[in-house]
């Protein structure tokens, strides 16, 4: 096994980003920067073609965050803007099956 990292999609508005695939990763952790003014970020998560569900808690800090969650596509749901429209990243991290 090996380490790779992903963008995952961030909306700049109050949405859902793009589903990105990640059934290949065994370990799944993010890491987000750039929240700030108020912004809000959620992971979700989901397993085949069944719907997100969210995976932890809201995310209002900069930090790396673990998923233990056996989940085949994840996503960034932007819950909250925050003052001045912060722009906020995403990237997944994790062992990856290839």
């Amino acid at each position: 096994m090996r380490l790779d990292t992903r963008t995952l999609d961030v909306p700049a508005t109050q949405t859902q980003g793009a589903a990105a695939d990640v059934s290949t990763f065994t370990d799944k952790s993010v890491q987000i920067s750039g929240i700030a003014g108020g912004a809000t970020v959620r992971v979700q998560g989901r397993i085949g073609s069944l719907p997100f569900a969210p995976l932890g808690t809201s995310i209002t800090a900069d930090g790396v965050y673990s998923f233990p969650e056996s989940v085949t596509e994840m996503r960034v749901d932007r819950t909250a803007v925050g003052t001045g429209n912060p722009v906020v990243s995403a990237v997944l991290g994790g062992r990856f099956a290839g």
